[in-house]
């Protein structure tokens, strides 16, 4: 009888474990099948439609930019703690009181009155005087304001002045920055303002800061700001800020970064410097920026300059799937300038940034261009969402430039492989990449009129001469899909013109122009032929001889400036009167 219960037991034991088991294994399978069915190669196989693709698509994209916003203001808080060495000598969690341990170091500025005293201490009180000639302000962070119960649409702004004392500041963004824009208004300044809008994965405006750097003394580089990425956010978020509004935040907070340069340069050579910061360059926080923030700072600032520099459309998705791959997500940065700067998130490169608004800048351009879905649809998810991304960039360039008369949005458009290219190696005076070199840093340092300083030419030909590109971009993957992405860029109709550059790109000459007399069919996705311009000048010959025309009598007359039309002539240029009739 005994044994008889011993094996109902065991049996039973037996059917548990089998049931447990079984159970474990569905689980898994259920999991991985429900894993199987949300990854994006099959949903665009099998599943989902163009159109709901996209929006599935979307989804991932606002995840990634939430996850990059959310990283940025916790490396703020992380380096204004003190790094891991402060959380180490704080004791047990139970030991840290409830309250965020930042409020001990934020000096929050709420009120009207209070802003503008801290307005006039900070940046109007006289320069001579010795705490203020010595303070630099830092601008930290834009968020959601975390350190009191107000309005959830008040966005905060940190800054850190540095000197004598550290302080960090919390005041309300909108309140602050139109205070700190009414005083710089009535501000003179020599210092220029020159923005890097890139469409190149960042290879372009990568090549301009380093350039710069080593050969400008008077250029102050801001490379890629964070607070522009926020700013970013809060212009496609519910709580977005009114557009009038939002220039004067621009407005404000570039011309801080200007004041800051100014304030560092009297730092590090003394109280009256000898030299000071004539241009400041600032880059665009990556290529996914520039459709949202590009209209926004051409608005603010439409007198200063511009340079558009972009590569094409299927090197650039090279590039950024292999900058994407590098990436280690777990760095931690421990100096400022590392915190403060969007260098080290492939993110700014990878993934569209955009919403549903009504307004035609912050939209996702597979919104705009009824095709373009179906064609990303033929891509994996993580060659689609860099198309689109460069597709956006190029499409914010192509917005302002049809509207140029209008919004004066005149840059310098600057086609990356003229100066990275195999036939960059040589810098010899009067060959391409030498004056691809001269008019860039020109238009840069404002330079054009009184001519380019020698010592600056001879940095930036010494610098070019020492840089060894590693941006490889030659396929030797036979499966990339390099038609498909040309696809992708075909449905954009605008991008088809101009020598398979982009629009008014900025040739290679001694006398450039910012703007370009003649196009002609070619795209920009593609590479760039080289002997364009000889079969342009071989055809030219070809209709002369037919015609019994000179191709030099003709090449004179078109390199004479256009007479305006003001009923006067040039004597210098022309007859005042027909020589014939008086004959």
């Amino acid at each position: 009888m005994a044994s008889v219960e011993g094996s109902g037991d065991a049996s039973s034991s037996n059917g548990v474990d089998f049931l447990l088991t079984a159970s474990i294994l569905a689980a898994a399978a259920t999991t991985v099948v429900i894993s199987l069915l949300q990854s994006d190669h099959v949903s665009r196989k099998f599943l989902l439609n163009p159109q709901r693709l996209q929006l599935k698509r979307r989804q991932e994209y606002e995840y990634y930019w939430d996850k990059c916003i959310k990283k940025i203001n916790l490396q703020v808080d992380y380096y204004l703690m003190g790094g891991i060495s402060a959380y180490q000598q704080s004791g047990s969690a139970s030991d840290r009181p409830n309250a965020d341990p930042l409020e001990k170091i934020v000096n929050p500025i709420s009120g009207q009155e209070e802003i503008e005293r801290f307005v006039k201490e900070e940046f109007v009180a006289p320069s001579s005087a010795e705490t203020g000639s010595r303070s630099t302000m830092r601008i930290l962070k834009i968020d959601s304001n975390v350190y009191d119960s107000g309005d959830p649409r008040a966005f905060v702004f940190l800054l850190k002045s540095s000197g004598s004392s550290a302080e960090v500041f919390q005041l309300p963004l909108t309140t602050f920055a139109t205070t700190l824009q009414a005083h710089f208004e009535t501000q003179i300044t020599t210092t220029a303002f020159c923005f890097v809008a890139d469409a190149s994965s960042g290879a372009a405006s990568n090549l301009i800061e380093n350039l710069v750097s080593n050969s400008a003394p008077d250029v102050k580089v801001v490379s890629q700001p964070t607070w522009m990425v926020s700013l970013a956010s809060i212009m496609l978020s519910s709580a977005k800020v009114d557009d009038s509004k939002m220039r004067q935040i621009m407005f404000a907070l570039c011309r801080l970064e200007a004041w800051n340069a100014h304030q560092e340069w009297k730092i590090s050579v003394g109280s009256t410097p000898k030299r000071r910061i004539q241009t400041v360059v600032m880059t665009l926080p990556g290529q996914a920026s520039t459709s949202v923030l590009l209209p926004v700072i051409q608005s603010a600032f439409p007198e200063d300059r511009h340079v558009f520099a972009y590569d094409g459309c299927v090197p650039s998705v090279q590039r950024a799937l292999r900058l994407s791959k590098a990436e280690r997500g777990t760095d931690l940065q421990t100096a400022l300038d590392s915190v403060l700067t969007l260098s080290n998130d492939s993110t700014r490169h990878c993934i569209p940034l955009g919403g549903n608004s009504a307004t035609p800048s912050t939209q996702y351009l597979s919104s705009k261009i009824r095709t373009l879905p179906s064609a990303l649809s033929m891509l994996p998810v993580q060659h689609a969402r860099v198309v689109e991304t460069w597709m956006m960039s190029v499409d914010a360039f192509f917005a302002l430039k049809h509207n140029e008369r209008a919004n004066g949005y005149l840059p310098y458009v600057f086609r990356y492989d003229y100066l990275s290219g195999a036939e960059c190696n040589d810098f010899a005076k009067g060959s391409n990449p030498y004056w691809s070199l001269c008019s860039l840093l020109q238009h840069i340092t404002g330079s054009r009129s009184n001519g380019l300083d020698d010592l600056i030419l001879t940095k930036a030909i010494r610098w070019m001469q020492e840089f060894h590109s590693t941006d490889a971009v030659a396929c030797v993957d036979p499966n990339f899909p390099i038609k498909t992405i040309e696809n992708c860029v075909f449905q954009h109709k605008s991008i088809l013109i101009g020598d398979k550059t982009l629009q008014d790109t900025v040739l290679p000459k001694q006398h450039w122009t910012l703007k370009q007399a003649s196009k002609k069919g070619g795209c920009a996705c593609c590479g760039p032929e080289p002997d364009d311009e000889e079969e342009e000048e071989e055809q030219e010959q070809k209709k002369s001889r037919h015609s019994g025309q000179s191709t030099q009598t003709k090449k004179d007359a078109t390199s004479l400036p256009k007479q305006p039309a003001t009923g006067y002539v040039d004597g210098a240029m022309s007859f005042a009167f027909d020589p014939a009739r008086f004959s």
